[in-house]
């Protein structure tokens, strides 16, 4: 059994061992052969099409570029950098939720940068406090100067700054949830970068709520940037929940993987099978519905 916990902003959380919460092999091991619809760079598309709604003449091109072309970005920033490509896209995440650059081992960015170079250091050798303190700061400079990295991160602040301002002053409600000051799990008052943390979370859950409803299959499993299916979603489908979606966000986009984890020959032999006969009812069931089309009479 699972247990789910909706936070104020709408996001579902699994608590415990939930399978949102395990590392990817395991989760698809148990969801089985399925299908993945991944949101992508959804903090940066959502957080930029929600303000340019505000100030339509606010730039966001880079922001766009990186939506567009996340993995590529984020694979030179890497190799710029000397750095794992994976700690470019907890960076990044970290600048999804509102984080700053800022020059100390307690920044989110600076941390992680800290972390993954303890991680490398021979463990063997014994360093001086003052430099294990500064491991990492190389790293944090080389990635300020980086033209790539300052071009997103500078209209990432605006963009903060817009949404900030405007909300200042207006009241804050995304769908069915209005925002709360004080947070009523820890009693304490929301800063900007948490309240900016809200806005994307909401705003990502209700665009997860409304794709789920446009797919018209039930979801095997919901995370915060994806959602799994058993079957493909049809072209025409994906069409539809695309144009339905960009309506309100304009610059989100999602992407498939069809996942295949590792099983015995036996289950893959009963999937296909069931895959084969679902495609070959549905291709009866379109058969059907343009005979029915082509008999149809116009008044």
């Amino acid at each position: 059994k699972e247990r789910w916990e909706i936070a104020d902003c709408g996001r579902i959380y699994g608590q415990g061992y939930s399978l949102q919460r395990m590392p990817k092999a395991v989760r698809h091991a148990a969801l089985g052969v399925c299908h993945k619809y991944d949101f992508k760079a959804s903090a940066f598309a959502l957080m930029a099409g929600l303000a340019q709604a505000i100030d339509p003449n606010l730039r966001v091109s880079a922001i766009l570029d990186y939506v567009k072309n996340r993995q590529a970005i984020r694979q030179r920033i890497a190799r710029e950098l000397n750095i794992e490509e994976d700690l470019v896209k907890t960076i990044f995440t970290a600048l999804g939720f509102g984080a700053e650059l800022k020059d100390n081992p307690y920044n989110a960015i600076r941390g992680a940068l800290a972390k993954a170079a303890r991680i490398r250091h021979d463990p063997r050798v014994r360093l001086p406090r003052d430099v294990y303190n500064h491991l990492g700061a190389d790293e944090f400079q080389r990635l300020v100067k980086n033209q790539t990295f300052a071009y997103i991160y500078e209209e990432l602040q605006q963009v903060n700054k817009t949404i900030i301002a405007y909300f200042n002053t207006h009241e804050l409600m995304i769908g069915d949830r209005t925002y709360q000051p004080v947070d009523a799990k820890t009693g304490k008052r929301r800063t900007e970068r948490q309240k900016l943390a809200w806005i994307y979370q909401a705003l990502e859950s209700q665009a997860m709520l409304q794709f789920v409803d446009l797919a018209k299959q039930e979801a095997l499993l919901t995370t915060h940037d994806c959602v799994y299916f058993k079957q493909k979603l049809p072209a025409s489908t994906v069409v539809d929940a695309t144009y339905q979606l960009q309506q309100q966000y304009p610059y989100l986009r999602f992407e498939h993987a069809a996942i295949y984890p590792i099983a015995e020959d036996t289950y893959f032999t009963a999937r296909f099978a069931e895959v084969e006969e679902f495609e070959t009812l549905h291709t009866q069931h379109i058969a059907n519905e343009e005979r029915l089309a082509a008999q149809h009479v116009f008044a």
